[in-house]
Formats: structure tokens, sequence, C-alpha cells
């Protein structure tokens, strides 16, 4: 038993948008990441579930799939990995296991590249059609 006790900040994302005033070319390589540096990942996994409207009291744990640490928020409502180069053998794990998420949520820099990054979310499409996938 136990329970949860949450504080209200500002979001774990980097200001995304600017005035074209604003911009110049030494900004490029700080616009590279798009989180907070100061941000844990149960900070990003808590943030989704706020976003997806999930309920914030629900159980979740922390699974090795394909060899990558994934957090199981209510058996499968919502699974998050965080981690760095996720291929495709993460995706195919997930559909040969039993539990089916609804929802599956990865940070841009699980990517190696643009092309990885288009290749798995159609691999995402081919095996499991009905989850929902979101990239941060």
């Amino acid at each position: 038993m136990g329970f949860r006790v949450f504080k209200v900040s500002s979001s774990n994302f980097l200001p995304s948008y600017f005035q074209v005033d604003d911009l110049s070319q030494d900004m490029l390589s700080s616009l590279e990441g798009n989180i907070k540096l100061d941000r844990t990942n149960l900070d990003l996994l808590f943030e989704c579930v706020w976003d997806w409207h999930l309920p914030l009291s629900c159980p979740f744990k922390t699974k090795t799939i394909a060899g990558h640490q994934v957090y199981d928020y209510n058996n499968g409502d919502l699974l998050a990995c965080f981690e760095t180069e996720v291929g495709d053998d993460f995706v195919r794990a997930l559909a040969q296991r039993e539990l089916k998420p609804l929802r599956v949520v990865m940070r841009d820099s699980c990517f190696q590249d643009s092309a990885s990054k288009i290749n798995l979310s159609e691999l995402f499409k081919t095996l499991l059609p009905e989850v929902q996938l979101r990239v941060l």
C-alpha cells in the first residue's frame, strides 16, 4: 500500500516555437533535444499519462522487453520506453507478448536516425495496428 504525491510543474518539454527574429544559426545545436535536462523518465511517463487522460492512481511496473526498460502503466494501457537505439526487435517482441498494449510512447532519441524512426512506425502499423504510437 502507498500513495503518490504529484507536484504541478512546467512541462517536461523545451519551448519549440520561436519568433523568426529570435532564431539564429548558433541555436541549432541547442534545439536538438526537446526534453528539459533535469527531467526523469518518470516525469515523462506521468506527463504522458496526464496527456492521454488516464487515471493517475493506476499501478505501473518496470519490465524488460527485448533488452529495453519499459514502464507498463495499468497492465498495457500505456507502455513507455525512453531508452536509446530501440530497434525492430522491440516491436516484434511486443507483438509476440500476450499483453497487447493500447498505447506506446517512445522518445525521439530512441531512434538512430529518421529512417529507423519511419521503419519502426511502419512496423508498428503492420504488427500492432490497434496500438496508438506517440513519439516525444
